[in-house]
């Protein structure tokens, strides 16, 4: 992952953690930046937690066997499996946001001028320079220079003292950016990831499907041509060539039938899906009227 700084947001003011006394020294500040980073990004963890656990409560309802029965092409099915990509697209952005946060990584000196010098007004530069970390410096590249200057012992030390403050702080100030992207685009993507699924369970499920048929039902299946060449090996070449088919209906839905036939001297036993678009045989099912 690139260590150099998002441009996202509008310019925020400065974080608590960087108004924080002289007293204080460059490693105290170090150890609260690198625990304000640390709980962003637990927090991070608990939201992908979250949103995995509202996705499979969601997908743990969805009867994806609709899908077999549904006809090709149809309206359906194509809103199902558009529905399936946009939900996948969803997830996929808030997994790439949430571990751009849960990345570890660093910001230089060097990169951190260079980003001055292309984005003065970004949000990270405006946090820097609002906050008292820069010192008696004017900006970061002011601190650049007098680093790369020769310098006294003392006068280096101090400059130390301000790269130990700035660099953590500059990274929280990333983190904390990224983390607030994550939450604002994650949150709708969660959303619209919620409504596809819906979405698909809908179009795979049409509201007209009768379900599963609880007692199976005697049926007459006449056979076109196509479908009597199909089941030929299975049934027999003469089965249906005369008249239909007795069958059992063990069950059905909005356009095809699971069905058994019934053994005869010229039909033999074979269980197989009349309609329900390429998978399913074609013929005319008539339900026989019981006394």
């Amino acid at each position: 992952m690139s260590d150099q700084p998002s441009q996202v947001g509008q310019a925020a003011a400065p974080t608590p953690l960087a108004s924080t006394s002289t007293a204080a020294t460059g490693s105290e500040l170090r150890q609260r930046f690198t625990t304000a980073v640390a709980d962003l990004r637990g927090l991070a963890k608990w939201l992908l937690a979250v949103f995995a656990a509202i996705a499979g409560v969601l997908t743990a309802g969805t009867q994806l066997s609709g899908v077999g029965h549904l006809q090709f092409p149809s309206a359906r099915l194509w809103l199902a499996v558009g529905c399936v990509l946009v939900a996948l697209i969803a997830i996929a952005i808030i997994l790439w946001l949430f571990v751009e946060v849960l990345t570890p990584g660093h910001i230089s000196l060097t990169t951190l001028a260079a980003f001055e010098h292309d984005h003065p007004h970004s949000t990270l530069i405006k946090f820097v320079s609002s906050s008292d970390l820069l010192g008696r410096y004017e900006d970061v590249a002011a601190l650049k220079k007098a680093y790369d200057d020769d310098n006294d012992r003392s006068t280096q030390q101090s400059i130390d003292s301000i790269i130990a403050r700035i660099l953590p702080a500059c990274w929280y100030q990333e983190t904390r950016t990224r983390f607030r992207r994550a939450f604002t685009i994650g949150l709708p993507c969660a959303v619209v990831a919620a409504v596809s699924v819906l979405g698909f369970t809908w179009a795979a499920n049409p509201a007209g499907s009768s379900g599963p048929i609880q007692t199976p039902a005697d049926a007459d299946l006449t056979l076109t041509a196509s479908s009597q060449a199909l089941l030929a090996d299975r049934l027999g070449s003469d089965c249906g060539s005369t008249s239909p088919v007795r069958v059992l209906v063990l069950s059905s839905s909005a356009d095809s039938y699971d069905v058994v036939t019934v053994p005869t001297r010229e039909c033999g036993a074979a269980r197989f899906t009349v309609g329900g678009g390429p998978l399913g045989v074609d013929g005319k099912l008539q339900m026989r009227r019981t006394p």
